[in-house]
């Protein structure tokens, strides 16, 4: 995916990935990777990012982002927190206390260790301080994404018991 091949409008992204989210293997993760920055660190997450089913989206707001969490369900969020000047402690906080559907967020920053705290305090699941190598953010995009599956399956598990002990209940 060429980083500048950016979808116009949040319908535009959500229809797009949803046209591209099947591999050649089958479905693959949605990976949802968050960025205000135009440096060239950005080619270096997509970069990092190529194997996985990974989406770049320039972001304009907080607001544009609950959106898309909301209508796309990804399987991971990675938040490039390049600019100070937004909120995005904030934002992680907002989609843990509104979104129903639980996936980790990793969260790439360059900030001091007061700021990683209070990431971690609203709810980021894991942290890379930059610079990173490319190896490090993979290895760590496939822990997220493993522990997220085993959850996955672990509420499908709990679902299908509540559901066995409702009809067992009934009957």
């Amino acid at each position: 995916m060429h980083i500048n091949n950016f979808p116009s409008t949040t319908n535009d992204f959500i229809a797009d990935a949803s046209n591209r989210i099947l591999g050649k293997s089958g479905e693959r993760d949605k990976i949802l990777l968050v960025s205000n920055s135009d440096r060239d660190d950005k080619s270096q997450l997509v970069n990092c990012l190529q194997n996985e089913a990974s989406y770049w989206v320039k972001v304009a707001s907080i607001t544009e982002v609950l959106k898309l969490v909301r209508e796309w369900s990804p399987n991971l969020m990675v938040l490039d927190t390049s600019n100070p000047k937004l909120e995005w402690y904030n934002l992680i906080g907002i989609i843990r206390s509104t979104v129903t559907a639980y996936f980790p967020i990793l969260l790439i920053t360059n900030s001091d260790k007061p700021s990683l705290e209070s990431a971690l305090e609203a709810g980021a699941d894991d942290l890379l301080i930059k610079p990173f190598a490319a190896n490090e953010i993979g290895a760590r995009i496939q822990v997220l994404l493993r522990v997220n599956s085993r959850i996955y399956k672990y509420e499908n598990c709990l679902k299908d018991q509540e559901n066995f002990v409702r009809l067992a209940q009934k009957g």
